[in-house]
């Protein structure tokens, strides 16, 4: 029988020229080792809330994973926010931000109108070699948050190596 995970890692090998040396461990050997390592550094990574109640344990995940790609490394996290979401979950709090081990002052927030204005700033800091990691969080059923638009932000992660 052929195992799924082996094929999608060979099918995203193929996609991207990440080894196994550029991934980022999330400190668990049960969710490591399956992924041979962890999660490719250099790559769009989705983290979905189903509803939105779940939206601030998906944007925490997001959050710690982005400290733990830029760990080291001195770079800012540039946040790309859509503006609906300060009415629906409020602005990011940087004494918690502290907290989960992120600096406030190498966070680059980006208040953007809508989806489309946030993907395209995400785009744009994804190809900056000198930004660490890049959130995009939208709100609602993102129709501008297509294949194409996840193709770009996949490649533009890695262009810049982030």
């Amino acid at each position: 029988m052929n195992n799924p995970l082996a094929s999608l890692r060979k099918s995203l090998a193929c996609a991207h020229s990440a080894g196994p040396s550029e991934t980022i461990a999330l400190g668990s050997p049960d969710l490591d080792r399956p992924l041979g390592g962890g999660l490719l550094r250099a790559a769009l990574h989705e983290a979905y809330a189903e509803t939105g109640a779940d939206a601030a344990a998906a944007t925490g995940f997001a959050l710690a994973l982005a400290r733990r790609a830029m760990a080291g490394s001195g770079k800012p996290l540039l946040w790309a926010r859509e503006e609906a979401l300060l009415a629906e979950a409020g602005a990011p709090y940087p004494p918690g931000l502290a907290d989960i081990g992120l600096d406030p002052a190498a966070v680059a927030f980006i208040r953007a109108r809508d989806a489309k204005e946030a993907l395209q700033a995400g785009a744009e800091a994804g190809r900056c070699a000198t930004v660490g990691a890049t959130l995009i969080e939208i709100f609602g059923e993102a129709r501008a948050y297509d294949l194409t638009a996840s193709r770009r932000l996949s490649l533009a992660a890695a262009d810049a190596g982030a």
